[in-house]
């Protein structure tokens, strides 16, 4: 595997309008501003350095029914931290790290490589998330937010992306462009905008799978308390039966039911989301104000606020014939993939597996994305 280098590792400590009514599947507080506590680390060489209102499928079993799609650092040197203990590529004193830039909210996590669990099993999700499947991955970063109207706007100030149609939100006529949402998710982006924004970054945005394992964890559970851990060692190893693998259907757990509304454990402390009978905001939060909704790896909103671009294209038996090792999507298809479920859709869409198609030039209030890199 490529070292990176030249990078900087930060070790991030943190402490602390009436949208449209649900029809469809039973819908998925107000944002605050997580103050960080940062402690920095240099680890020399270790680290990686068509538009509408809602994204929402229209699939029976839950959440406000979609509208339709119309269209198309500063130069301060940062000091090295006295650290101890033994230093890997994904580790810094046992604990993941993060490599970060000096730009607010633009932090990547190590996702180290192995084996997840993808997909749900028949009677827990939909369709096109069976068959559920031990899938392999090589290691990657992902990002730790979803990315900001203020990161974005750097992007169109250099020339590599173009500003976005519509700036304003749900409740906000003045969004993008306003300093007040520079640290709220970007939306109305198409998938294009979005591989544009990653490719100035010199990122990408992720796979399904890669966006997938990093909501959910390992297969073995082994970075979170489980009991019993994600799946059994001899299923991880791929000598047990997948099938019998005790899920963690939402980035925080959660139990998971045969029958709808799934027992998802969401509430408004966990996620930005419709929870059948209100909003827990009604428009978007400001990126990273839901700690306890974190994924095993640590990182936030993948459950709820805005959906997010994955890279594959769509194809609803794709799980049956999909490589079992780092999948990058069928080699053809009119639809792209989102996934993650928005300010405004309900608990289902917000579990990990669940899988959205649309027309990747489609653009929407509650869509947005995040980024990954190859080592």
């Amino acid at each position: 595997m490529e070292m990176l280098k030249g990078s900087e590792c930060v070790l991030n400590r943190e402490s602390s309008e009436d949208p449209p009514e649900p029809v469809h599947r039973p819908p998925m507080v107000s944002g605050f501003r997580i103050q960080h506590i940062t402690l920095v680390a240099v680890l020399g060489g270790l680290c990686a350095g068509s538009c509408s209102d809602d994204a929402s499928s229209d699939r029976v079993s839950g959440g406000p029914a979609p509208a339709e799609e119309v269209g198309t650092e500063d130069g301060n040197t940062i000091e090295p931290a006295a650290s101890t203990g033994t230093t890997s590529l994904f580790s810094c004193n046992n604990q993941p790290f993060e490599c970060c830039v000096k730009e607010a909210y633009d932090c990547m996590i190590a996702v180290p490589a192995g084996t997840f669990v993808q997909g749900s099993k028949t009677g827990e999700g939909n369709p096109e998330e069976t068959p559920r499947r031990l899938v392999t991955l090589s290691a990657y970063y992902t990002e730790k937010y979803e990315v900001t109207n203020a990161n974005f706007k750097g992007c169109v100030a250099a020339g590599a992306c173009t500003a976005p149609l519509i700036e304003k939100s749900n409740t906000r006529d003045s969004y993008y462009g306003n300093s007040a949402y520079d640290d709220f998710p970007m939306i109305y982006v198409t998938r294009d905008h979005a591989a544009a924004y990653c490719t100035w970054k010199s990122r990408r945005l992720p796979t399904e799978a890669e966006w997938e394992k990093a909501a959910r964890g390992p297969a073995d559970g082994s970075l979170v308390g489980l009991a019993g851990g994600q799946c059994s060692v001899a299923d991880s190893a791929g000598t047990g039966n997948v099938a019998n693998c005790n899920l963690r259907p939402y980035p925080w757990g959660g139990a998971m039911s045969t029958s709808a509304p799934f027992a998802s454990g969401a509430d408004c402390t966990k996620l930005n989301f419709h929870d059948g009978k209100d909003y827990c905001v009604g428009d978007t939060s400001l990126v990273g104000s839901y700690p306890a909704g974190a994924s095993p790896y640590g990182i936030l909103d993948m459950a709820g606020n805005v959906f997010e671009w994955v890279s594959d294209r769509y194809d609803s038996a794709y799980y049956g014939s999909a490589p079992a090792t780092d999948p990058t999507g069928p080699a053809t298809g009119a639809f792209g993939v989102y996934k993650g479920g928005a300010w405004d859709t309900g608990s289902d869409y917000a579990r990990s597996s669940d899988r959205v198609d649309k027309s990747p030039a489609g653009m929407f209030r509650n869509l947005g994305f995040r980024c990954a890199r190859t080592p």
